[in-house]
């Protein structure tokens, strides 16, 4: 397993601003979710209020022009809510303020699948996100998978404490 450092996540985080792999990047992050899960998240699923994401579908594949497909999360343990810490809450609250401004200015281009994480709230197929992902960690020499970064979560809440059947 891969063991990122402090700096190196504010680098990738920094590098991926204004792209629409951010958001994705940075939700994995900070939440340890499965990038099926986040790119599957909609605003329905995010309750801003009480700092929580819920679960409730994963996006197995997209192909443009064809309708998504979702399925149930991987375990049945998957499906859950996530608790978010404040700066997560911040960080998609201005999110939200930016999505909806594209939405209104994108008229009738704009897509009615709440997803959060595409500019026009297009679902983007998890292997072009996992490829894109790649491609852009190698530009800036860093060999990362997007899975790493559900490893990259889990290590940080151990190392500040949390029970290890609690990160389980």
């Amino acid at each position: 397993m891969t063991v990122f450092s402090e700096n190196e996540i504010e680098r990738l985080l920094e590098a991926l601003q204004g792209t629409y792999l951010y958001m994705s990047t940075y939700l994995s992050v900070v939440t340890g979710m499965r990038a099926g899960e986040i790119l599957g998240l909609a605003w329905a699923d995010v309750d801003l209020e009480q700092c929580a994401v819920t679960v409730k579908q994963a996006l197995q594949r997209f192909k443009k022009g064809d309708e998504p497909v979702f399925s149930e999360p991987k375990t049945a343990g998957s499906r859950r809510r996530v608790e978010l810490f404040a700066e997560a809450v911040a960080e998609l609250k201005k999110y939200n303020t930016a999505w909806k401004e594209k939405k209104c200015g994108a008229g009738e281009a704009w897509k009615n699948y709440d997803l959060i994480c595409y500019d026009d709230s297009s679902p983007i197929n998890p292997a072009t996100f996992a490829r894109l992902f790649r491609d852009k960690t190698e530009k800036l020499k860093m060999a990362w998978r997007v899975h790493d970064l559900t490893h990259l979560h889990a290590t940080f809440l151990l190392k500040i404490g949390i029970h290890p059947k609690i990160v389980a």
